[in-house]
């Protein structure tokens, strides 16, 4: 769900609403998944390419 919602702001240009959406949903699946799961390092990814474009 949150990821979701970053995505949209993301796609709207709402980068600075849509970073703390990835943070949240990163969050969860850390504690879901603390072995790994291949959303994490696409939501990191996610998250560097806002930064960047906000910087």
């Amino acid at each position: 769900m949150f990821n979701n919602l970053a995505l949209l702001y993301s796609d709207q240009k709402k980068y600075k609403e849509a970073i703390p959406l990835f943070e949240r949903s990163l969050a969860i699946l850390k504690t879901k998944f603390p072995n790994g799961h291949p959303n994490i390092d696409a939501i990191q990814r996610n998250i560097e390419k806002l930064k960047s474009k906000i910087n």
